[in-house]
């Protein structure tokens, strides 16, 4: 099965359904991991949690309404997926580190420079981020360069 086509299965297995955490990291190209598990956000209380179709293995989050926003509709052989917008995206893996694959690291970087004696080692690192290319609003750069340099 191809990789590509299982967004279509995971909201086709509950409605309604958003790919989050590591599946949506590598739907914006912020790693060129391939994930091993489809992780869906929905509302919906499910019977089971993990579920396996074609060989892909899909986990389920059952969230508040209160946490189900944030979502953009791509549009892919004319069917609509829904997947956590880029600023989502890091909110629900600093929600859940586990499932984000190397959000931790930043905490760890934070961590890191708090320690270091060199104050320019921050403003350098925070030069950095704000050259990444990840497309986000400038309050979540903000809160990213923030969270990590302090």
């Amino acid at each position: 099965m191809e990789r590509r086509h299982v967004s279509y299965i995971a909201t086709a297995l509950v409605h309604p359904a958003v790919i989050v955490y590591w599946s949506a990291i590598r739907h914006w190209n912020w790693t060129e991991q391939i994930p091993r598990i489809v992780y869906v956000q929905t509302t919906k209380r499910k019977s089971y949690r993990l579920r396996e179709v074609f060989g892909v293995q899909y986990e389920f989050f059952t969230v508040n309404k209160r946490k189900f926003y944030g979502h953009v509709k791509e549009w892919r052989n004319g069917k609509s997926v829904l997947i956590t917008d880029k600023e989502k995206t890091l909110v629900d893996c600093a929600d859940d580190v586990e499932r984000a694959g190397s959000i931790e690291e930043l905490a760890k970087l934070h961590e890191y420079t708090t320690k270091f004696p060199n104050g320019a080692v921050k403003k350098r690192l925070g030069y950095l981020f704000e050259k990444l290319v990840l497309n986000l609003s400038p309050e979540m750069q903000n809160i990213l360069i923030n969270a990590v340099v302090g």
